[in-house]
């Protein structure tokens, strides 16, 4: 249950944000990768897939101190973000002949952001990779289904959708990006919300009568407020496409986590029942991606405080381990008693 907005300042910066949500902890915590390193994937029955060397450094946020990252950004602005498509996604069939082009769901995204600078870049490089459909050891063999957001500096976004075992890619002019269904089918739904505007309904006349609109906000009125992908998709281009114009890169960071407040699920408002057991979906990380200024910031479910690694810092360390980063810390509150004035 993850939304995926963008959100392009006047000052030309290119900015991708997005919520995580899971039903089980993904233990989430931001991580780096350097250049030089060797790295490789996974083949069907636990075989060794692709090997590669990073060509570029990465930082994004992993999943289970894995240093799989599922979103995040690398040395020249490219971007990568893993989003569930349960139901809809098919991978590609796979024979031992391909296992050392191999590469499962997780690791996709490490694949692009350590090889690839540009999205043709990374479109060129998912035609020599297999992806194949295998159980992911650290969430406990459970068979993930994907599809990816794949953005650059430029500000172009594209969708990466493995389809009935065919790799597609659709070009995402918007740059948002939820789950299931496929991406094509939420461009197709947003045509049912052309009505939606920010600007309230005028007041109408019927003979000696004038209907005025009950409250404030009616011209979203019909807006969708559910949690499902479908709804999130319809939220997300909405807030997006009316928020008010962000000046600079810092202030676009702003704008992306205000919107993204709008997608936060407290804990208890979706369940998901299994074998009698109760999942609840919350959000556990919301990060946001300065694809200009390279910067990867995120706040999490303990703490709202928005946190930042930048690039330039990273680079700077001359690191050759994948390295982690701390995500712990609870919430804080500021007494701010003794800073009262007298009025006048």
């Amino acid at each position: 249950m993850c939304t995926g907005i963008k959100i392009k300042p006047e000052d030309g910066s290119i900015i991708f944000a997005r919520t995580v949500e899971f039903g089980v902890d993904g233990r989430c915590r931001p991580a780096g990768i350097p250049a030089g390193k060797e790295l490789v994937g996974s083949a069907p029955e636990n075989k060794p897939g692709l090997a590669w060397t990073s060509k570029y450094a990465a930082i994004g946020m992993d999943v289970r101190g894995t240093s799989l990252l599922i979103d995040g950004l690398n040395e020249k602005g490219l971007h990568v973000g893993a989003f569930n498509l349960a139901e809809f996604a098919v991978y590609q069939d796979v024979t031992t002949a391909d296992y050392d082009k191999c590469l499962n769901c997780f690791e996709l995204p490490n694949y692009l952001l350590t090889t690839t600078a540009t999205v043709d870049e990374a479109i060129a490089a998912l035609r020599d990779v297999k992806l194949a459909d295998m159980p992911i050891k650290v969430f406990d063999n459970l068979h993930m289904q994907f599809h990816w957001r794949v953005a650059d500096q430029s500000g172009r976004a594209v969708a990466i959708e493995y389809l009935e075992g065919e790799l597609h890619v659709i070009e995402n002019p918007l740059g948002v990006y939820t789950n299931s269904p496929n991406f094509t089918w939420h461009l197709t739904n947003l045509t049912n919300y052309v009505n939606l505007s920010p600007y309230a309904w005028p007041q109408v006349k019927l003979e000696n009568l004038t209907l005025k609109p009950s409250s404030l906000g009616s011209g979203m009125n019909g807006l969708p407020g559910d949690f499902t992908s479908p709804s999130r998709f319809v939220r997300a281009v909405a807030f997006q496409e009316t928020a008010a114009p962000s000046a600079k890169a810092d202030d676009g960071i702003k704008t992306a986590f205000h919107i993204l407040n709008l997608f936060d699920i407290p804990k208890g408002a979706s369940v998901q029942r299994a074998g009698g057991v109760d999942y609840p979906d919350i959000t556990q990380v919301t990060v946001a991606n300065d694809l200009t200024n390279l910067r990867f910031f995120f706040r999490t479910y303990e703490n709202s405080q928005i946190r930042m690694i930048t690039m330039a810092d990273f680079l700077a360390g001359n690191l050759s381990d994948v390295m982690q980063f701390a995500r712990t810390g609870e919430e804080t509150f500021e007494n701010i008693a003794d800073t009262a004035t007298a009025l006048g």
